[in-house]
């Protein structure tokens, strides 16, 4: 079996989550996709890492310690010169059940998760203008088991996921 990944290749991608398996799962997506990471696990952390360089987009958790996603959105759209970095937030939370929270803090778009590869990037083309600069095709062995399960299906939901890290 092979499955088609999209390639944004230099991509500089922010990922901002208070929780490690869903920092990994789309770090692991992203990674395949050709993009370079930081990691962040607050509102906070993020804002520092921000002023320190430049990005070409930033997933962002909207519920987290410290400083959640909305309070370090607004705070960085207040802070921010130049072209505007994308925000992309990130939810368990239907678009339906969050409300407009996430436009009103200046956020770019809203990705529910559990996601998918093809989200993730439609997501990174709609608010980047950055299209994909060609697909790999990747066997299937060769394929990371969580890129699979990415690719192909949704992933757990967020408390599930939580689950399964106190488990391991």
């Amino acid at each position: 079996d092979t499955a088609t990944l999209p390639e944004f290749p230099g991509l500089r991608a922010l990922v901002v989550d208070d929780n490690v398996v869903n920092r990994e799962v789309l770090a692991e997506a992203l990674q395949q996709m050709g993009a370079t990471m930081s990691f962040a696990c607050h509102g906070q952390e993020a804002l520092e890492i921000m002023r320190s360089q430049p990005f070409d987009v930033v997933f962002m958790d909207c519920s987290m310690p410290v400083m959640d996603g909305f309070a370090a959105t607004r705070q960085w759209r207040l802070e921010e010169t130049g072209k505007a970095v994308p925000i992309i937030a990130l939810t368990a939370y239907s678009e339906a059940n969050a409300g407009d929270d996430w436009k009103t803090a200046g956020m770019n778009a809203f990705i529910t998760k559990p996601f998918t590869i093809p989200t993730i990037a439609d997501t990174i083309t709609s608010t980047s203008g950055r299209r994909s600069s060609s697909e790999t095709t990747v066997t299937v062995k060769n394929m990371s088991p969580i890129v699979r399960a990415v690719q192909e299906v949704e992933l757990l939901d967020t408390q599930t996921l939580s689950m399964v890290d106190l488990l391991s």
